[in-house]
């Protein structure tokens, strides 16, 4: 049993002396392993006393994350007869609203707020072994009659808390001192000889709300627990962190949010410092009750309750071993929540709410709690739902709950939240919007028919049960819901994390999630000391765990490293090319459902980023990466390699080529290449190309067979390549997630959540590579039907002349189809009467390099052909506005296995139509491309 003392004479009251002695056993706080003793406590106060007296103003917003000096300055605003209002957070909008009602800030406030703040130092933190000698103890039993604290007003409304905002905005809750006093003593005479005396305070939940602040600041200042600075993240901190206290009693106040997440590595045997573990925020289901129980050694004591009344019930359910007899004893329910001492209860006639009169109340009136509830007995109640989510919309009374229990049973939804969304400029009418986190049957659903088709299939799902006004208007996918360090799910949060997804969604394509990325956290963010910390939790059904291995999956270490440089760019300035990596090592695998702890650390100066990889069983991965600029010399040293390699190749490449009549062999010798129409001051393309940094664009629509033989033969002539997954099956995504995480710096992968077309698909592959910086993109197709041998030649080209379009000219070999031989001489002849010129051999090969800036320019101000008709009604327009075109001849078969996506007759129409609608813009621009024919005639002379 602990030495109580009462909240309103904590500083004032007769044993005050014996918290001031320096060497007790129980210190007032620990700080990053620092004991903090009573005599800091007293003086810090003291402090923040003078500072508040010396303030003018009545009311003060307080916001400090270290516990202990939120303590220190919580009860100086107290000793100066300040109120104190708690937000939960210091968003702006939080602050723009605290400041029409405060007179001041407080703690870690922007600056703007121009917020009270004390140095973490103290004349009072002195060295213990000093305090220890005899002549100085007199001085620390006397400090509280220094200090001359006063006994603090019963009557006094210290305290102004918000509601979470779970259900709305949050309210503002006046408390009186008498309030939380009569609330602490309740909590020490039903708990205190259970925890027993001295117990450290570890907490998961923040102070800023009202059942943080009671359970680690006030009740165990009271009772003189220790409580620590800082809250825990995760509950994979504990075990550290009881070992780092020498296994010193402890009790753990946590939440839901938490206690859902134990790691299954957490025993018992590790953790038997621990005394007790409290829950509030909202009941634990059995399930969750009972895994705390098997991994923390106890199963949590529920505090049921809100900000406006302060606690009003508690339970622990039973487990199947033996629990302390004095928390059993009053267990008669699993399912059923004691009243606490002191509260009278009912149920009201109206809607069958719980309605009680309290002293954790500011008077003595019946207050109706937003809960249903039933009597089982005169001492305990079952909760049967809530009244508060009955919303109106277009004068119809509207149950949120029903929704909520219609979208969960529809078999496709793991949970559910609706909001009523009625406010805004722009918003003409009320309506129902519904945040989803999907079960694995409505995320395949959502993966292969997209997020119109998910939203039909809901809708269908609960409009038996709900009326047609009620039904959602807008539906918003997440991967989990955010919650707050209270473990509460917040309407803004909701609305904020909603804003994130869609934000991030390409417009007009149907979502697809394909989970490749885990759920993310940030614990710390240091942007001085260039370091953050996530907490990754992996989905078990992550993308990657597919085939490695059957029956044992674990993590591969390509995607470990994938996440440490996908998350070092989100969160730190690296340089933008990866150059290499070093210190590679894995030590333990990663499980499907494991928390990890990523840290990142950048070095500016080094360029470099090094990972770290851990969780509760120890160190998983580590390795330092290089980052670089790609300097304007390594361009030019790596185009000068090109060409001179090409110049030994085009000898044996020549001679080698099977000619089409009539096609012109362009070359890299002293002669100058073949080119077809030269500007000559007609049409002439603006575009200034000042460098040559080429990459490859490859459209890939169900080629999982050939697309890795491609890519690699990409890679090995040193090219960056982006693909761009035209909505692929699962397999081929499959394929090229692998490659696109095996090759983290050289690969980019976009990806359609539907089937756009060939056209649809290179237009996004170019218009990312111009964003990017590139300056050329070389298409090619991912069939394999292209000679990549001849990626150098075309980029040779390209190079030397990098204000031209290279065309591939095919050179079949006898794998040709006849048919597709012939058929495209008919497009030929159209190509060059929508031209007026032969100076386009062959408009149909998807072999080429494209100027960037030109291409960019063309598809922003009108619409190129999406499917089968793209490489023709491109390169037209093109040469419409100028564009060089240099032929290049090159090798192409069709593979046994090749798949082929032309449709007979929908593409027929598309290319028929693609040359009338050409046609009829040659007759526009007849007299210019006349004189620009003519005009090259005469130049060649």
């Amino acid at each position: 049993m602990s030495d109580f003392i009462d909240l309103l004479s904590l500083l004032s009251g007769p044993v005050v002396s014996d918290i001031a002695i320096p060497h007790s056993e129980r210190p007032f706080a620990w700080r990053d392993g620092e004991r903090l003793d009573r005599a800091y406590f007293l003086a810090r106060v003291d402090e923040w006393r003078t500072v508040f007296l010396q303030t003018p103003g009545a009311s003060f917003a307080l916001y400090l994350s270290d516990c202990a000096e939120f303590s220190c300055a919580l009860f100086g605003a107290w000793q100066a007869d300040k109120i104190i209002y708690l937000p939960g957070d210091i968003l702006p909008a939080t602050c723009a609203a605290l400041t029409t009602v405060v007179d001041g800030f407080v703690g870690d406030f922007s600056e703007r707020y121009l917020p009270l703040t004390l140095p973490k130092t103290t004349q009072a933190n002195v060295n213990v072994d000093d305090l220890l000698d005899p002549r100085q103890f007199s001085h620390y039993v006397h400090a509280a009659d220094r200090y001359d604290f006063k006994p603090l007003s019963p009557d006094f409304p210290g305290l102004v808390i918000y509601t979470s905002g779970s259900t709305g905005e949050p309210q503002a809750v006046v408390k009186k001192l008498s309030q939380l006093s009569t609330e602490i003593t309740t909590l020490e005479a039903l708990f205190g000889h259970v925890i027993g005396g001295g117990a450290d305070v570890i907490a998961t939940v923040s102070h800023q709300h009202i059942y943080g602040l009671l359970f680690k600041v006030l009740w165990p200042l009271t009772a003189g627990r220790p409580i620590h600075a800082q809250q825990i993240a995760f509950l994979e901190e504990l075990r550290p962190l009881l070992r780092r206290i020498a296994d010193r009693p402890a009790i753990l106040v946590s939440s839901p949010a938490h206690l859902k997440r134990i790691p299954a590595s957490m025993q018992p045997e590790s953790l038997h410092a621990l005394q007790a573990v409290f829950s509030s925020g909202g009941p634990l289901s059995e399930e969750v009750a009972q895994a705390a129980g098997q991994h923390l050694g106890h199963v949590p004591i529920e505090v049921y309750g809100s900000s406006e009344t302060g606690g009003v019930g508690w339970r622990q359910r039973s487990f199947d071993r033996s629990i302390r007899a004095s928390a059993h004893s009053h267990a008669q329910r699993d399912e059923s929540w004691n009243v606490m001492p002191a509260i009278t209860w009912r149920i009201g006639l109206t809607d069958s709410v719980l309605e009680i009169r309290s002293p954790h109340l500011p008077d003595d009136a019946w207050f109706s709690l937003a809960d249903q509830a039933q009597a089982t007995d005169e001492n305990h109640f079952v909760l049967t739902g809530r009244i508060d989510r009955i919303v109106k919309v277009e004068e119809k009374r509207i149950s949120l709950n029903l929704i909520e229990g219609q979208l969960k049973a529809s078999g496709l939804v793991a949970d559910a939240r609706v909001l009523l969304m009625d406010d805004g400029p722009h918003q003409r009418r009320q309506k129902i919007a519904a945040f989803i986190v999907l079960n694995d049957a409505g995320r395949l659903i959502l993966a292969e028919q997209g997020k119109l088709s998910l939203n039909r299939r809901l809708r269908e799902s609960i409009a038996h049960a709900i009326e047609p006004i009620a039904l959602p208007r807008s539906w918003h996918y997440l991967v989990k819901f955010p919650v707050n360090a209270q473990g509460k799910t917040t309407r803004a949060d909701l609305l904020s994390s909603a804003g994130e997804v869609e934000n991030s969604l390409p417009l007009n394509l149907p979502v697809t999630q394909r989970i490749t990325k885990p759920n993310v956290r940030l614990l710390d963010r240091d942007m001085a000391a260039s370091r953050v910390s996530l907490e990754l939790t992996v989905p078990p059904d992550l993308l990657y765990f597919k085939g490695h291995f059957d029956g044992s999956p674990i993590l591969p270490g390509v995607a470990q490293v994938d996440w440490a440089i996908a998350y070092g760019r989100e969160y730190l300035p690296l340089a933008p090319c990866f150059l290499s990596m070093h210190a590679l090592k894995f030590q333990r695998v990663v499980m499907p459902g494991a928390v990890l702890q990523l840290t990142l650390m950048h070095d500016v100066q080094k360029s470099s980023l090094t990972f770290s990889i851990t969780s509760d069983e120890g160190q998983h991965a580590s390795g330092r990466i290089l980052f670089g600029l790609a300097p304007a010399a390594e361009v030019q040293r790596h185009n000068s390699d090109l060409i001179s390699k090409t110049q030994r190749q085009v000898g044996n490449s020549e001679n080698n080529l099977r000619q089409q009549p009539g096609t012109t062999i362009a070359s890299l010798d002293k002669s100058t290449p073949i080119t077809h129409g030269d500007n000559m001051g007609f049409h002439k393309n603006e575009s200034n190309i000042t460098g040559f940094n080429p990459c490859a664009v490859i459209p890939v629509f169900n080629h999982a067979h050939a697309i890795g033989s491609v890519v690699a033969a990409i890679l090995s002539h040193r090219l960056p390549c982006i693909l761009v997954d035209d909505g692929s099956s699962t397999d081929c995504a499959a394929v090229l997630d692998a490659l696109a995480m095996a090759h983290p710096g050289q690969i980019t992968l976009l990806r359609h959540a539907a089937n756009l077309g060939k056209g649809g698909a290179v237009v996004t592959g170019v218009c990312h590579a111009a964003q990017t910086g590139y300056t050329h993109a070389l298409q090619i197709d991912a069939d394999g039907q292209h000679c990549t041998d001849d990626i150098p030649l075309f980029l040779a080209q390209a190079a030397a002349r990098p204000e031209a379009l290279i065309a591939g000219v095919p050179q079949y070999d006898d794998s040709v189809p006849k048919v597709r031989f012939y058929a495209r001489y008919l497009t030929h002849v159209m190509v060059w009467i929508n031209t007026l010129s032969l100076d386009i051999k062959d408009s149909m090969c998807g072999f080429r390099v494209y100027p960037l800036a030109p291409f960019v320019a063309l598809v922003h101000r009108r619409t190129i052909g999406q499917h089968m008709d793209f490489d023709t009604d491109v390169i037209v327009r093109l040469y419409w506005e100028g564009m060089q075109i240099i032929n290049f001849p090159t090798r192409v078969g069709y593979p046994s296995d090749g798949v082929s996506h032309f449709r007979m007759v929908l593409d027929n129409l598309l290319i028929s139509r693609m040359h009338a609608t050409l046609f009829v813009g040659m007759l526009l621009r007849a007299p210019t491309l006349l004189v620009r024919k003519f005009s090259h005639r005469r130049g060649r002379k």
